[in-house]
C-alpha cells in the first residue's frame, strides 16, 4: 500500500478549494527496440494512461489505457514509482490531486484502432528515426509525433515527424 504522504509532489496544493483525489496510472511503454510510446492530446504530450476506474489496480489501468489510447496490447512489468500531481481541469472546472502510479510495460502487439479520438499515438524517434511501436504506423493514421530522450541532457525533445 502506498503511503501518499511520503511521495514526491508536483504542482501547488490549492488553499482556497479542496481537491478531488483521483487515482491514476501511466505506462512507460517500450517496444523491442526501446522506443517509448507517447500520446498527443489537445493539451500536449503524455504517457499512455489516465484515471483509474474503481476499483481498478494501476496495472489494469495501464493495460486499459494502452488499448484505448494507442491500440496496443502491453505486458506490465514489476517497476513502479509514485507521485502526486496537483492540477486544475478546465473541462471539469475542478481541482484534482492525481495520485499517480507509473509502471513499466512492453508492447506485445497491436490490437486495433485507439478508441479515444482526441488522442494521437506517437513514437520515440530512437537512434534510427521515427518508427511506430505497434504495427509500423500510427494506428489512428494521424500525424506522428517523434520524441527523443537524450540522457546526457536529461530532457525530452519533441517535434512533428517528417
Amino acid at each position: 500500500m502506498t503511503n501518499w504522504g511520503k511521495v514526491r509532489v508536483f504542482g501547488a496544493r490549492p488553499t482556497a478549494v479542496s481537491a478531488i483525489v483521483r487515482p491514476s496510472a501511466y505506462g512507460i511503454v517500450t517496444n523491442r527496440q526501446g522506443h517509448l510510446a507517447v500520446v498527443r492530446t489537445p493539451i500536449g504530450l503524455s504517457l499512455p494512461g489516465g484515471g483509474s476506474d474503481e476499483p481498478e489496480a494501476p496495472e489494469a489501468t495501464v493495460l486499459r489505457e494502452a488499448r484505448e489510447e494507442c491500440g496496443l496490447d502491453v505486458r506490465v512489468g514489476p517497476w513502479r514509482r509514485t507521485a502526486i500531481e496537483h492540477v486544475f481541469s478546465t473541462a471539469e472546472q475542478a481541482q484534482f490531486e492525481k495520485r499517480n502510479t507509473f509502471c513499466d510495460a512492453t508492447v506485445i502487439g497491436a490490437v486495433g484502432e485507439p478508441s479515444e479520438p482526441d488522442h494521437l499515438f506517437g513514437v520515440d524517434a530512437g537512434p534510427r528515426g521515427g518508427k511506430a511501436i505497434g504495427a509500423g504506423k500510427s494506428p489512428m493514421g494521424g500525424q506522428r509525433m517523434a520524441c527523443d530522450f537524450r540522457p546526457r541532457r536529461r530532457r525530452l525533445i519533441y517535434s512533428p515527424a517528417v
